[in-house]
């Protein structure tokens, strides 16, 4: 997944190298919790802000914006109901796996 690459790259990112790449790419993070964009993504940007010119801080600001703009963009009401479908999925997969490993589990132990 894109955005878990992103998140990843930020973490060690120089803010140099691949900037025009890097900038592009976080302007197009699907919409998720403060605590999650936090964490993944602003508080990296903070802490190499605090070492980069003035020039560079705008371009950060001018990508956030974008992205915030993106954001405005969305059609909410689908978004939600898509995470909420994928949310199902992904308990629905969770549930038969568990469901598999004990019936695997359990015809091993009757062996």
């Amino acid at each position: 997944e894109v955005e878990s690459l992103l998140f990843r790259l930020i973490e060690t990112w120089d803010g140099d190298e691949s900037l025009e790449a890097i900038l592009t790419m976080l302007t197009r993070v699907r919409p998720q919790t403060f605590e999650q964009l936090f964490r993944s993504i602003l508080r990296p940007l903070t802490t190499l802000c605090h070492a980069k010119p003035p020039r560079f801080k705008a371009q950060i600001f001018t990508a956030l914006t974008a992205l915030l703009k993106n954001w405005l963009r969305l059609d909410w009401p689908k978004h939600y109901r898509d995470a909420a479908d994928a949310a199902d999925a992904a308990h629905q997969a969770a549930a038969a796996a568990a469901v598999e490993g004990d019936s695997s589990s359990s015809s091993s132990s009757s062996s």
